[in-house]
Parts: C-alpha cells; structure tokens; sequence
C-alpha cells in the first residue's frame, strides 16, 4: 500500500486525548520533579546522604520521563489535528507503543520498590523485614513478567504493527487481557497495603490527634494511585471494544503516567519532614515546627522556685524532670540525642521505643543560676 494519504485517519478522541496528556502529565511532572529534588537534596545534607529507596525512585523517575518523551513523540503528529497520517506512521507508533508500556511498567516497580525499602528503616523485626521483602519480590516478578508478556506478545513482535509480516505465534486477547489484569490488581494491592501501613506508626508517635490525622492523610497519598490504576485497568478490559484503539491506547497511557507521578509525589512527602512541617505550621494546621519544637503553652509551662540562696528558674522538660544548675542566657532549641534526620515524618524514635530525647516544649528564654545549698 502507498505511504501518502488518504491514510490513518485521525479521530477528535486521539487529538483530544493528545492535548489532555501533553497537559495534564506536563503539570504532574512540574509538582512531582521539585518534590523529589526536594527529597534528595534533603537526604543528600544529612550525615547518611543517599540510600537505596532514593536511588530507587530517581530511576522511576527517570523511567516516567522516558515515557513521556516516548508518548509525546507517538502523538506529536496527532496534535496538529490533520484529517489523515500517512501509513508509514504505525511503523513509528508501533515500536515506541512497547517502550512506553515497558518503560511505564518499570517505573511503578522501582517506585514500589523504593516505598517498600524507605518502610524497613521504621522497625526492624524480621516478620516486618519478610513481609516487605515478599512486597518487593511480587513488584519485580509483576515487572518482569508485563515485560515479557509485551515483547512476546506476537512472535515475531514486528507483526503486532506490520501487516506484511505474519506472526507464528500471538496471545489471545482473552489470556492478554488476564495477564494484564492479574498485573494490575497486584499493583493496587500494593498501593492500598502502603496507604494503610501509616495507620500502625500513628497510633504510637507522640504528637497530637491533628497533627497525626494531617500525616496520616499526607502519607495516604497513595490511594489516589491506586485510583488512578484502577481507572487504567478499566480502559484496559474494555479496549477490545472500542471503536478507537489510538484513542484508547491514548488513555491508557495518561492513566499510568499518572499512577507513577502521583506515586512519586506520595512517596516523597514522608522524607520532607522539616518543609511539610513548616509550611503546616504557617497554615495554622500543625503545633509542631521543624526540629521538633512544639507550640503548646498551655500543656507545658515555665515554672519558678527558689533554691537554696538564689532564685533559680527551672523548666518541666519531656518526662516531668527539672533542670537546675548552671547559667543559661539563651534559647532552647529541641535537642535529640539520637542522630536521627530531621526529614521524615515518622522517625524511628518517634515510635515510642526510645526513652533518650529531651524536649523543652515552650519556645521561652530560661536563665539558671547556680544552686547554692545550706
């Protein structure tokens, strides 16, 4: 067949669906890119610097821009809105479809991955450990098996956009759609069990029920790529019956870009502890200011009381101890003994185990004098 036109038509849903993805996925990479710069240049300041989870999410999202870059390309003739493409062009969509599909697979894995690696730092008993580690196993597994899948999904693979060429072999659409399926509900199990998994650390920090129901929400994120992953599976099980497979195809492709940037964004906010805190604290909708300082005059106050020759003031610290001694001109910040970051929401010693940090709970000047006995 000629490769001039009349050729592809090019449906309003693939030139709509064109400018919503371009749109929306652009807008979702603005948030999501500062946030994970934010993240690492975070991790990057403190003493331990980079770890694995971040490493992890940094290849995501390198994955996710690939698979923009890649789908951009695919309908960049599509958003001139031209009534015919020649039929040259599916030998250009063809290919780049499988990466974009792969691409998109490997980018929700590692992001999973890096979620399930940055919770092994909050307990460390080996059912938790086994329990993650099953998680981490099911997302590489799924990963590995949507890639195979794909790349042998015609044998050769070329037939799936070459008419010339006849295939030896090819899925049904039925076990094609099971696969694919099967890949989906595990990656929602996986969004809702993250999700979930903060309802367990909130009960035992120590902060206020506000202050736990706004990190409870924050690290809840999640759900909305499990939303987004659900609609996808939808567009999935009823591809077979549209009447516009680009178009389609087109959906599928912003519903999972979604899913991974929406991810990232969820999966970065639990280590940005110290900018969360504090824009909060402006929005009046956190007690607590970065470095652990809390604002709460009413529950901890200064106290006086003379000892010994002279006034000495002294201050109810974290546990109901008193301190006395010394001379002291200037303010007290929150000190923790443990050299623990100050960029995750919910911290290792903020788990109720450790009895080792000392808090002054009230942002006041406090001046001791020496103790002199009689």
């Amino acid at each position: 067949m000629a490769d001039d036109t009349p050729g592809i038509i090019v449906t309003d849903l693939q030139y709509n669906m064109g400018r919503v993805y371009v749109g929306v996925v652009s807008a979702l990479f603005a948030v999501s890119t500062p946030i994970l710069a934010s993240r690492i240049v975070s991790r990057w300041r403190t003493n331990r610097g980079l770890e694995a989870d971040d490493c992890l999410i940094v290849g995501a999202a390198l994955l996710g821009v690939v698979d923009m870059a890649v789908v951009i390309r695919t309908i960049e003739p599509v958003l001139g809105h031209p009534a015919f493409l020649p039929f040259s062009f599916i030998y250009l969509v063809g290919p780049l479809s499988l990466v974009a599909e792969i691409t998109s697979t490997w980018s929700v894995a590692l992001l999973k991955t890096s979620i399930a690696v940055m919770l092994l730092r909050f307990q460390q008993t080996r059912g938790w450990a086994r329990f993650l580690h099953v998680i981490m196993g099911v997302q590489i597994v799924t990963a590995v098996f949507v890639t195979v899948m794909q790349s042998t999904r015609c044998v050769p693979i070329q037939a799936l956009w070459d008419t010339t060429l006849t295939a030896d072999h090819c899925w049904s659409q039925g076990a094609f759609k099971v696969g694919l399926t099967v890949a989906s509900v595990l990656v929602i199990l996986t969004d809702v069990i993250f999700a979930l998994i903060p309802l367990l650390f909130l009960c035992r920090i120590r902060r206020s029920i506000r202050d736990r129901l706004i990190i409870g929400f924050l690290m809840s994120l999640g759900l909305l790529a499990s939303a987004a992953s659900i609609v996808k599976t939808v567009i999935v099980q009823r591809f077979d019956q549209s009447i516009d497979a680009s178009g389609s195809g087109l959906s599928i492709a912003l519903w999972a870009s979604i899913e991974a940037q929406v991810g990232i964004v969820a999966a970065c906010i639990p280590c940005l502890r110290a900018p969360f805190l504090r824009l909060l604290s402006r929005l009046g909708l956190s007690s607590e200011l970065p470095g652990g300082t809390t604002v709460n005059k009413s529950a901890w106050q200064e106290q006086s009381q003379p000892v010994g020759h002279t006034g000495s003031r002294t201050v109810r610290i974290h546990g109901g101890a008193k301190i006395g001694g010394g001379f002291l001109g200037s303010r007290v910040p929150t000190q923790h003994t443990t050299n623990e970051s100050d960029e995750d929401v919910l911290m290792p010693g903020e788990l109720g185990r450790s009895n080792t940090r000392i808090e002054v709970k009230t942002d006041i000047e406090i001046k001791l004098a020496s103790v002199v006995t009689r």
